[in-house]
């Protein structure tokens, strides 16, 4: 499970890097990954969660936000810039409570300038929107419907899946299709690291947190069976004495 915080490229001053770079390093993930999930998530550092290949388990952006300060200065941008931040208006395992952590993500923010207003829309709006580049910056995030890197990858950057963030990388994009057809684990995984190098370098997201999923079970059900990637639990094996 993957919680990630969206900036749309194609929204200024979200096309700068070292404002993306700004961004990654005002936010105190440590502090929101432990207020927020009761001792059940890590701070995430790449798209893939832990315990998949592909990964190269780098340290994710630190809290610097004079750092942050001192990139916005050099992108042009030293007294920061006024942004709109979209939460979303459904709980997810990824964020069970958006609402306060957009608060609490809004209140890094401002500390380094960037003073974002708060919205949200509807759950359907919301997705085809954050897809057509409507919003500068953004959450969501994503369980997995099966163990694979792929299915964080290309969820996230195919090339159609890619333009939520503005992000246009055929090189990108070719990777991906190339560790989709590698015929060994080992190529793939050399592909997938090269993936997660990319995505680290030009930054289209940030990924935040990596929740474990929490089930409370009635002594009294029987036939719930937890989906160990945290997606959606069937329930019509569940009956009840």
């Amino acid at each position: 499970v993957l919680g990630y915080l969206g900036m749309h490229m194609d929204n200024e001053p979200f096309d700068d890097l070292r404002v993306r770079q700004a961004f990654a390093y005002a936010i105190d993930k440590e502090a929101i990954v432990d207020a927020f999930y009761g001792g059940l998530a890590s701070v995430a550092n790449e798209f893939v969660p832990p315990g998949l290949f592909g990964r190269l388990d780098q340290e994710p952006y630190g809290y610097d936000p004079d750092r942050a300060r001192e990139l916005l200065a050099e992108a042009g941008y030293p007294n920061g810039f006024d942004t709109e931040f979209l939460y979303m208006p459904v709980s997810r395992p990824y964020y069970p409570a958006p609402r306060d952590i957009a608060e609490a993500v809004v209140s890094y923010l401002a500390d380094v300038g960037i003073n974002a207003e708060l919205n949200t829309e509807e759950w359907g709006i919301y997705l085809e929107n954050y897809l057509a580049g409507d919003y500068p910056i953004y959450m969501l995030g994503w369980s997995a419907d099966f163990a694979d890197p792929d299915n964080f990858i290309s969820s996230f950057f195919n090339a159609a899946n890619a333009q939520g963030f503005g992000y246009d990388n055929p090189e990108l994009f070719q990777m991906i299709s190339d560790a989709q057809q590698a015929g060994t684990a080992a190529e793939r995984e050399i592909l997938y690291q090269l993936i997660a190098q990319r995505l680290h370098d030009d930054l289209p997201a940030l990924p935040l947190v990596n929740p474990r999923t929490l089930n409370g079970v009635s002594n009294a059900v029987n036939g719930f069976y937890p989906n160990a990637l945290g997606s959606t639990v069937p329930f019509n094996t569940i009956t009840k004495d």
